[in-house]
């Protein structure tokens, strides 16, 4: 069983209880394991960033505004850092970051 399932499965079992008001200990050993899971994942795109300034080509599309959606919600709800500043995802997002007169880049976020 995943451990989001053994961790947070039985709060949704009792509707009683609000999940968000769960202690962080309950969420803490589910962060630890996304940590490692985005940067086990985000290595596709780094092989494709490697060799091309966006995973679309040689300008953003579809694909890049998909996975830096994905990114851009984890930048502004979560207290963790995905990615590191050596990394080629983090050079690809800081340039979406900075697409259309840096409107991304305004919102309240954590740097990620």
């Amino acid at each position: 069983m995943p451990p989001f399932t053994k961790t947070i499965a039985p709060t949704f079992a009792n509707p009683g209880r609000n999940v968000l008001a769960s202690p962080w200990s309950n969420w803490a050993p589910i962060h630890k394991n996304t940590a490692s899971n985005c940067k086990r994942h985000s290595n596709h795109c780094a092989c494709t960033l490697n060799e091309q300034p966006f995973i679309a080509g040689v300008a953003p599309a579809f694909a890049d505004y998909i996975v830096f959606g994905a990114l851009q919600w984890a930048r502004c709800v979560s207290p963790m850092k995905l990615l590191t500043d050596d990394d080629s995802v983090y050079a690809w997002r800081k340039r979406l970051l900075d697409y259309f007169d840096g409107m991304a880049g305004k919102a309240m976020a954590r740097e990620i």
